[in-house]
């Protein structure tokens, strides 16, 4: 009786570290008056029901995933050199003509804060501590931004 336990508990457990192992490749949402239908295809059928009308196969559905497209991070194109540094760094804008910066020390408390307007900008750091500082920079309508660690020497 102890052996047919145990194979139950070995199969069962068998099965369910494997039900969730589903590879999601393509999915999507369809909606009508009717009704809404999520859907992803590559995935693990674990049951289907049928009636005349309609067929319905029940999975692991995965949720929607929503990723980051690379061209927002291009749009913002900017050039901050040297870094580490000692004295200043150099912001050069490659694609914007004018854009605002603000340094923050570690804790997040504003050190400086200016506007380029001439596609370049130096920034004195002689009057700070060495450390680690961020360097936000965004453009006049605050869609577009890039917060850079900045070290000083």
């Amino acid at each position: 009786m102890a052996r047919k336990l145990l194979l139950l508990f070995c199969i069962s457990y068998t099965l369910t570290a494997t039900a969730q192992q589903a590879v999601s490749v393509q999915g999507g949402t369809y909606s009508t008056a009717a009704g809404q239908l999520d859907f992803s295809l590559g995935e693990v059928a674990i049951s289907t029901i049928s009636t005349t009308n309609y067929s319905l196969t029940q999975g692991v559905l995965q949720p929607a995933l929503t990723t980051l497209n690379v061209d927002e991070f291009e749009r913002l194109s900017i050039k901050i050199y040297p870094n580490p540094s000692t004295d200043f760094i150099n912001i050069k804008l490659l694609n914007f003509d004018s854009l605002a910066y603000t340094l923050y020390d570690i804790q997040g408390r504003r050190l400086k804060q200016a506007t380029i307007t001439n596609r370049f900008a130096a920034v004195n750091l002689q009057d700070l501590a060495h450390g680690v500082y961020l360097l936000k920079v965004e453009n006049s309508q605050n869609d577009k931004q890039k917060t850079y660690r900045i070290i000083k020497n």
